[in-house]
Order: C-alpha cells, then structure tokens, then sequence
C-alpha cells in the first residue's frame, strides 16, 4: 500500500469566480495498481462540519463527518468547523482517482483540503507513475460564458521497500 497525501488549493481572483473544480490522480502507468480508498469522500454542506480521517495499519481511511448546529458557541476550542464546497469523490478499484468539487449555489468555490489516495501496488514494482491532472470552470466579471483552465504534472515516485 502507497499513501498519496495531496494538498489542493484552489482561490479565484476577486474578479473571477469558480465554478468546479476536478483533481484526478492517475497510477494506472504501474501495471496492476489500483486505488485501495479516498478520502474525503462524497460531502454536501450546507452547515459547517467538522472532519476527522484516521489512517489505521495502512490498509484503510477512518472518516468521520460530524455535522454541526448553526448556532457555534463562543467556547475557543483547537478544532476546526468549515463549510465544504459540494465534493465528489470515486476511484476506488479502479487505476485513477477523481475529486470534484462544486460551487454550492452562487457561494464562491474555495478548495482548501488534503485530499489522501491509498493506492494497492505490486510488490514487484521498485516506482509508481503519476499523473495529476486539475481542471477548472472559471467565470469572470464582465465576460459572457466560462473559460476552462487545466493544468497536468507527471513524475515517477521512487519506492523504498524495507528490508
């Protein structure tokens, strides 16, 4: 097992705005890999929430989405309560895994979230492959229509196995 951690940033101009956002994460150049589990997973939120991911014995993501009241005491605690954008997630079995997340009515699109991959790989293979790929629907003040960004990153991962 390979623990892909990511983190997506996505803010728009103030004059621009978006729309979605796609993240996908590509292993399938590794000859039978395929992705293990996701997180996060599917999330619609009109409240805040707040999420917990536990890693356990490298095989599976614990997560638990807990949603909150609208109404937040004045209590200062150290944990953190945010309003996600709509997020959907899948992959799992398959060689590549795909994050979109969705501008939930006219609410601005933010994407600031670690996003964790946890991809089975053959023992055999000494580097893993990949390809980022992050798509975006973008509107602008002033301009009719959506302009369509995309921007793709390859690198092969080294894999270390232990003795």
């Amino acid at each position: 097992m390979v623990d892909f951690p990511l983190h997506c940033v996505a803010h728009a101009h103030p004059d621009c705005r978006f729309r979605w956002v796609r993240v996908t994460l590509d292993v399938s150049g590794t000859a039978g890999a395929s992705i293990a589990d996701l997180s996060p997973r599917d999330e619609i939120s009109e409240h805040p929430v707040k999420i917990t991911t536990t890693y356990s014995s490298g095989l599976k993501f614990d997560i638990a989405a807990i949603p909150l009241q609208p109404d937040l005491s004045a209590e200062r605690t150290t944990e953190q309560d945010i309003y996600f954008p709509a997020v959907s997630v899948s992959g799992v079995g398959f060689g590549y895994a795909i994050w979109d997340f969705t501008a939930i009515g006219e609410a601005p699109l933010k994407v600031d979230r670690t996003l964790r991959l946890l991809a089975a790989i053959p023992a055999a293979a000494s580097e893993i492959p990949a390809r980022l790929t992050v798509r975006a629907s973008v509107t602008t003040r002033g301009l009719p229509g959506k302009i369509p960004l995309i921007g793709r990153q390859t690198r092969t991962i080294p894999l270390t196995h232990p003795v």
